[in-house]
C-alpha cells in the first residue's frame, strides 16, 4: 500500500458493511465526547512515509500529511532519553464514525496476529503502536500533557526508569491488573474512557471520574513496581500461549475476558523463573523463560512429571551441551503423550 493508497483510505467514510469488530470499538465510544487516537511511535510509525531521520518539525508534518488529521505531540518527561519523534502522539478524529477508527484498528489487530502467528516456535514479540482511542472533554493539548504525567515513572520502588509507557495498550492492560479499576480511575481523571484491542481481540474499555474531577497522580509501591517490571515476560508469554492454542486446535477453554487471563500468566511466569534458577543450562534467554511459561499454560502439570524434569535437567556434554528451552517445545511434548 503505497503513501496515496493511505490517506484515500483515511478520508474515505466507513463502508455500508461495516464488520463487527468495528461495531464494536464504535459502540464504545460517545459520540458526543471528541475522540482520539493514541500512537505510539517508539518502534516506527505504523504508516509509511514518517522516516527517523526526520527532524520534529518534518514529523509532525508527515504525521498530519499521512493521517490526513491533527496530530498533537505527547511530551514526555524531559529525564526521558528518548527521542521527541519517538514520543507518543494523538491523532484529533471527527468522530466515532472517522475511517481512521477502522484504520487504526485493523492496524491493531495486525499488530496482534503477529505477535501471535507462530506460537511457540515465535517469539511473542511484535511492535504494539496503537495505544487506543481515547475520549476526553478536554482540550487536545490539555489531554497530551495529562497522558505525559500518567507516562512517568512515579513509585516508591527505586528505579533509574523514566517512561512508563502506557501507549503500548498491553502496559495499559497490565498496569489495570495490577492496581483495580478504582486507582485507574482517578489516575485518568477526566480522560472519560479509554478504549484499546486487549490480548483475546477484543475491545477493552477504561473509564475515568465523573466530569470535572481532576486526575490524581499515580504512585506504585515497590510491590506493584515488580510486578510491572514483568511486563515483557507476561506479554511474550501471552502471544506464544494463545499463539499455539489457537493454531494447534486446543480444546481446553482459555478465560473469555482478557483481564481474567493475568492471574494465570503470574503463575505460569512464577513458574518459568523458578525453572530458570533450577535448570540454568535451559535458560540463556527470555524466550526461554516465555516458551516454559506457555507450555505450563497449554498443558498444565506437564513440569511435574519424572520424565519431563529428568529430561530438562540433562546438561549434555561439553561436547553436546543440552539445548536452551526455546528449542525444547517439541521434544518436550514428545516425550509425555499429551492431547491438544
Amino acid at each position: 500500500m503505497n503513501d496515496t493508497q493511505i490517506t484515500e483510505q483515511v478520508v474515505q467514510p466507513l463502508s455500508q458493511k461495516i464488520p463487527a469488530c468495528v461495531v464494536d470499538i464504535i459502540s464504545s465510544l460517545d459520540s458526543a465526547t471528541p475522540t482520539f487516537v493514541l500512537i505510539d511511535p517508539m518502534l516506527g510509525d505504523p504508516l509509511p512515509g514518517i522516516e527517523s531521520q526526520m527532524s520534529p518539525a518534518e514529523t509532525q508534518a508527515a504525521r498530519e500529511a499521512c493521517w490526513g488529521r491533527e496530530v498533537t505531540p505527547v511530551l514526555l518527561n524531559s529525564r526521558t532519553s528518548l527521542p521527541v519523534t519517538k514520543h507518543p502522539y494523538l491523532i484529533s478524529t471527527q468522530g466515532p464514525d472517522d475511517s481512521v477508527i477502522e484504520l487504526t484498528l485493523e492496524l491493531a489487530q495486525a499488530e496482534k496476529d503477529k505477535a501471535y502467528a507462530n506460537g511457540l516456535d515465535g517469539q511473542g514479540i511484535a511492535a504494539h503502536r496503537i495505544g487506543g482511542w481515547l475520549q476526553s472533554t478536554m482540550h487536545v493539548q490539555e489531554l497530551a500533557d495529562a497522558i505525559a504525567v500518567m507516562c512517568t515513572v512515579n513509585t516508591r520502588a527505586f528505579t533509574q526508569a523514566t517512561y512508563l509507557r502506557l501507549a503500548d495498550r498491553r502496559t495499559l492492560a497490565l498496569l489495570n491488573y495490577v492496581i483495580g479499576d478504582a486507582r485507574i480511575r482517578s489516575m485518568f481523571g477526566r480522560i472519560q474512557h479509554w478504549s484499546y484491542l486487549d490480548a483475546l481481540g477484543s475491545i477493552s474499555t477504561l473509564n475515568g471520574m465523573q466530569q470535572g474531577e481532576n486526575a490524581n497522580r499515580l504512585c506504585l509501591d515497590h510491590t506493584e513496581w515488580a510486578r510491572m517490571q514483568r511486563g515483557e515476560l507476561i506479554n511474550r508469554s501471552i502471544a506464544q500461549w494463545l499463539g499455539e492454542h489457537s493454531r494447534s486446535g486446543f480444546d481446553h477453554p482459555i478465560p473469555q475476558r482478557a483481564a481474567d487471563l493475568y492471574p494465570s500468566l503470574d503463575d505460569a511466569v512464577d513458574a518459568a523463573q523458578h525453572a530458570s534458577i533450577q535448570w540454568p543450562h535451559r535458560f540463556k534467554e527470555i524466550q526461554d523463560q516465555t516458551t516454559f511459561a506457555a507450555l505450563t499454560l497449554l498443558h498444565p502439570g506437564l513440569f511435574k512429571i519424572k520424565e519431563i524434569i529428568a529430561f530438562l535437567a540433562d546438561r549434555g556434554t561439553s561436547d553436546d551441551p543440552s539445548d536452551p528451552m526455546r528449542y525444547l517445545a517439541a521434544d518436550v511434548r514428545k516425550r509425555q503423550p499429551l492431547k491438544a
